[in-house]
């Protein structure tokens, strides 16, 4: 299993960035979000990766992803926010004694 960044997503395929070099020709299955699908490497430049679905995904699956990278960053940011009024007020679901 190789962790790896979204870079670019259609129906019949995707654009990766990964730090260890997969092989052209091999196979892959590409796990994120409601994606599970099985891919062939296509290209392999500079850490990366082009892929092709072995069958297309479905247009509500395309778009359910990207609304979820257009949406990243604002989640993470409110979910810093919460994190840190709460270590300031000192509500914590930790139950460990200090």
């Amino acid at each position: 299993m190789h962790a790896c960044i979204l870079l670019n997503l259609s129906r019949t395929g995707a654009k990766l960035a990964i730090l260890e070099a997969i092989r052209e020709g091999e196979g892959a299955i590409l796990r994120c979000g409601v994606i599970n699908h099985f891919a062939i490497v296509t290209r392999t430049e500079f850490g990366r990766n082009a892929l092709v679905f072995d069958e297309p995904l479905s247009d509500a699956v395309v778009l359910e992803t990207r609304r979820y990278h257009e949406t990243f960053e604002a989640r993470e940011r409110r979910a810093l926010i919460e994190t840190a009024r709460r270590w300031v007020t000192g509500d914590t679901d930790d139950e460990r004694p200090i």
